[in-house]
């Protein structure tokens, strides 16, 4: 690689079992975090992807979307793409405004940036006049990209988030256009287990040039991050004999 002359960051790269900490030609490489890149392969029809969910997975599911129905009145689920996406935009910013992902920085982006990609796709769920959970998703070759997603907290309770990503699976299931749903959405939440069909490990990696400054930093970091898997695995550990 080139001379590293500035901090560099891949967000995402292929795990190939990098060491977390390495030094070389005056660079310090770290691999800041290491997790799985879950997807959704497409073929096939819709209710033999339900057959991966064991039969009590798969009642709950359903009882979630009849719940959220008799709820609204009806089920109002939207699919937006080019000239439809003003109203996707409109609709989705009142969610994203009252969500937990925008209080963590994770909201939708400007409707400029959205209305600008042609290959933005918004898919929204209603609550009789009101919008309830949204996901913009990026079109990337044969895939979809789970990108951005977000519900209103005061529907919490009608699950609306589970609702909308199993309307949009049954969806593309039928349409057959792409052959993955990639759940990029930052952070290996358990919906991504469960709705999850395969994965591909992945690393962060970051580079820095060499200084003492640098190597402090770098050095603290993983540390801390050492420390705290010590901390997590003597909970889990502690937690499991007294279940025992």
């Amino acid at each position: 690689m080139p001379p590293v002359t500035l901090p560099l960051c891949h967000r995402q790269r292929r795990d190939e079992g990098l060491p977390a900490l390495s030094f070389g030609d005056g660079v310090i490489r770290y691999v800041a975090y290491r997790n799985k890149r879950r997807f959704v392969a497409l073929s096939g029809i819709f209710d033999g992807y339900l057959t991966n969910f064991s039969s009590k997975t798969r009642g709950n599911l359903k009882r979630q979307v009849k719940y959220f129905t008799l709820s609204a009145g009806e089920l109002d689920f939207r699919y937006y793409v080019a000239d439809a996406m003003p109203e996707f935009c409109r609709l989705a910013s009142m969610v994203s405004a009252a969500s937990y992902q925008s209080k963590i920085g994770c909201g939708l982006p400007p409707s400029e940036e959205i209305l600008a990609d042609s290959d933005a796709i918004g898919f929204l769920l209603m609550h009789k006049n009101g919008p309830a959970a949204y996901a913009l998703c990026m079109r990337q070759g044969d895939a979809l990209i789970y990108s951005t997603i977000g519900y209103d907290p005061q529907y919490k309770d009608l699950s609306p988030g589970t609702v909308l990503l199993y309307l949009i699976l049954q969806r593309l299931f039928a349409e057959q256009r792409f052959r993955i749903f990639d759940f990029v959405v930052v952070g290996d939440y358990g919906y991504k287990t469960m709705f999850s069909t395969g994965s591909l490990d992945y690393a962060r990696v970051l580079w820095f040039p060499w200084s003492l400054k640098n190597f402090a930093l770098v050095g603290l970091h993983y540390l801390s991050r050492r420390l705290w898997d010590l901390v997590s695995a003597f909970k889990r550990k502690t937690s499991h004999a007294k279940r025992s």
